[in-house]
């Protein structure tokens, strides 16, 4: 539970009051105590408003290794199954929504194209849910918790900093959607995907709630279908990947090619197949591309 400001406020004026005022004697042994009582208090409300409600935490691998791109019942070409190591991260469990996204676009003060320093953020011309109107972006009713859409990789990213994370790389985002080390199902969850996700057989044409579907074992929604959701990496070519391939030092926290041309969606969406919905599977798209079906999601490095 995230701590109303105005209650924290109080609760470290009184602990300060306790701790640097004389007027307390029997709580003299005490102080010290009190002192790093405060400290960590602080700390943990800085990290519960920073990241919100909205974020689990995934394990790293520890001393074992994570088989990214491990095939399942599907095979894609570009998909080359390689052994990786992460360290723990925390991720939103939901996929950012209209509402959270407008807050930002408000608050970052996004000008009224959706633009920032010349780049598209959201493309206002098409989204339908989210717009300018009356000098303000608005979100129209109803539509609050579906996943923000018409994002471009440059929006997506600018959320996240300003949120205080980044986007997942590749190898975070499909580790999470597999629920971890020990997950062998096709989508996140579940081998059923009407179970886990919203695709073009079962959506009735049109994005969903967040949250609606069972989650996966680390309780993360939606990583299958609903909407692609961009991650941070540049799409590797194929000498890239097997280079790669058997680098041990390369293969901890991969983070991709340092260029490119495109970069990578994952997850499928309202309007695609049910394959497009596979934990591999990869989209390589422009930057600066946007669809009614991409959106995203933000991960958090831990705080030592």
């Amino acid at each position: 539970m995230i701590w109303n400001d105005s209650i924290l406020k109080i609760f470290y004026t009184l602990l300060g009051m306790i701790v640097y005022s004389q007027r307390y004697p029997c709580l003299q042994p005490f102080r010290l105590a009190l002192f790093f009582l405060v400290l960590l208090t602080s700390q943990l409300s800085y990290t519960q408003d920073q990241y919100g409600e909205n974020v689990v935490l995934v394990p790293g691998t520890g001393s074992e290794l994570f088989n990214l791109g491990r095939s399942d019942i599907y095979s894609f070409k570009d998909v080359k199954e390689r052994e990786i190591s992460l360290n723990s991260f925390h991720i939103t469990k939901h996929e950012i929504t209209n509402e959270e996204f407008k807050k930002f676009l408000t608050e970052a003060n996004i000008d009224r194209k959706g633009k920032l320093k010349g780049s598209l953020l959201i493309n206002l011309t098409l989204s339908r849910n989210l717009v300018w109107s009356m000098n303000k972006f608005i979100v129209k009713e109803g539509k609050e918790s579906l996943p923000v859409s018409y994002v471009t990789w440059y929006g997506a990213n600018e959320y996240c900093k300003w949120r205080g994370g980044r986007l997942p790389t590749e190898a975070e985002w499909e580790y999470a959607a597999r629920g971890g080390m020990n997950s062998h199902e096709s989508y996140s969850g579940s081998d059923f995907p009407d179970e886990v996700g919203w695709y073009n057989e079962n959506s009735n044409g049109e994005l969903q709630p967040v949250g609606q579907k069972k989650p996966n074992k680390l309780g993360v929604y939606d990583m299958s279908g609903n909407v692609m959701e961009w991650v941070n990496d540049w799409y590797p070519t194929e000498l890239t990947l097997i280079l790669k391939k058997n680098d041990p030092e390369l293969n901890h926290n991969p983070q991709g090619p340092k260029r490119g041309k495109s970069k990578i969606a994952r997850g499928g969406g309202w309007n695609r197949q049910v394959e497009n919905m596979s934990i591999i599977k990869r989209y390589p798209l422009s930057p600066a591309y946007s669809n009614s079906n991409l959106g995203f999601r933000c991960v958090f490095d831990l705080i030592n």
